[in-house]
């Protein structure tokens, strides 16, 4: 999985709508650092990469005790006006079966009289003709899917912020892996 964009819309410390992109510029240098001062945002946007993957399974550094919906809520960046809620997207390839598939998994949400009202959308553009399309079946299944390219357990090792690293467990990998086929884009 090589992450290529991630787009922030009212989403923490980042009010309006900011995209990063996360592909490097060139082969020759194959790294992306983000560096900031305290507060800035750097552990927000890995927490915008967890939570666009893994919604209420991903281990987000704000989290704390107060459950999904909550943290969803204080997400919502403070001057957003009330009802427009916030959104965080993760542009990604991924190759199976000797094809690269781009996806977009686009994850929004609002404050409701209620609670937290949550959307999740996946977009996908399996032939790489430049153009992302819905993918119904892929939306359906995120979760299940998106956990067997990349357990929701492992994904914290890549949001360790300096003043929290801890060693990151090495993974035992089958010698062969394999992933359900899917209906529409067969990722």
């Amino acid at each position: 999985m090589i992450f290529d964009e991630l787009t922030l819309r009212n989403f923490g410390v980042f009010s309006g709508t900011h995209t990063l992109t996360l592909t490097p510029p060139a082969s020759d240098r194959p790294v992306v650092l983000i560096g900031g001062l305290n507060g800035c945002g750097k552990t927000t946007l890995l927490d915008a990469i967890q939570l666009a993957l893994f919604g209420s399974r991903a281990r987000l550094a704000g989290r704390g005790r107060g459950g999904y919906e909550r943290y969803l809520a204080e997400q919502i960046h403070r001057s957003c006006p009330a009802g427009e809620g916030a959104a965080v997207e993760l542009e990604f390839r991924i190759t199976r079966e000797d094809r690269v598939i781009r996806v977009r998994v686009c994850r929004s949400w609002h404050v409701t009289g209620s609670g937290t009202a949550e959307k999740v959308r996946v977009l996908c553009d399996d032939n790489l003709a430049g153009v992302l399309t819905p993918d119904d079946a892929l939306t359906s299944d995120w979760a299940d899917r998106v956990e067997a390219w990349v357990p929701a357990r492992l994904a914290p090792c890549s949001s360790s912020t300096a003043s929290r690293f801890r060693p990151c467990p090495t993974p035992t990998w089958p010698s062969r892996c394999s992933v359900p086929p899917s209906t529409g884009c067969s990722v």
